[in-house]
This record gives C-alpha cells, sequence and structure tokens, in this order.
C-alpha cells in the first residue's frame, strides 16, 4: 500500500468541511492538513488504500512510545465507503460525516 508523508495531499474526494449530523463533530481536510473538532492531526505519514470499493486512509507516526496515544488522541483513518458514505474513527468512536454546504456556497 503507498505511504506518503504529512507534505502530501489527502485524497481529492476527502478534501473540503465535514461535519457529523448526529453529534456535530466537524472535521476539515485542506491539502496535506486534517483538522478534526479544530485540533490538528499531526501524522508523520499516511497510506491510501482500495479495499472492496472504498477508499481507506491510514494516518501514522513514527515514534513507536506515541503510537497508542496517538491512536487514543487523534483520528486514525478516513474511509469513503462505496456508498460514498465518509467515517472518521480511531479506537475510542467512529463519526460519520457529510459535507458542510454553507462551506461551499459562496
Amino acid at each position: 500500500m503507498p505511504r506518503f508523508t504529512s507534505q502530501d495531499e489527502l485524497p481529492s474526494a476527502m478534501q473540503g468541511a465535514w461535519f457529523d449530523p448526529n453529534d456535530g463533530a466537524t472535521l476539515v481536510v485542506s491539502g496535506s492538513d486534517a483538522v478534526f473538532q479544530d485540533a490538528a492531526i499531526r501524522y508523520d505519514w499516511f497510506e491510501v488504500e482500495e479495499k472492496s470499493g472504498a477508499l481507506c486512509v491510514n494516518f501514522g507516526i513514527d515514534d513507536p512510545a506515541r503510537e497508542d496515544s496517538f491512536a487514543r488522541e487523534n483520528l486514525v483513518g478516513l474511509v469513503i465507503d462505496p456508498e460514498g458514505n465518509f467515517h472518521g474513527f480511531n479506537t475510542r468512536f467512529g463519526c460519520t460525516f457529510v459535507r458542510n454546504q454553507a462551506s461551499t456556497s459562496d
């Protein structure tokens, strides 16, 4: 699976402003930046994989001593499933995002 650095752009399908209508959680993906709930996801690399029709991004860090805290404090994965639903998750929870239409209308 291809591995990219934190300087590479995340997939174009994931770019934009998103929110979870169930709990109001927000996600903004802009270029290589991903901001969840107003906090930047500080990753060192990400992998992109297409699996059973889903576009999957997994975030990671290079410091093994911080892996557990990273997995609890950040979104560690983003998935656009075959039906077009956009999900984010970590070891404690998951969100389903919809595009924030207010951010795309001018």
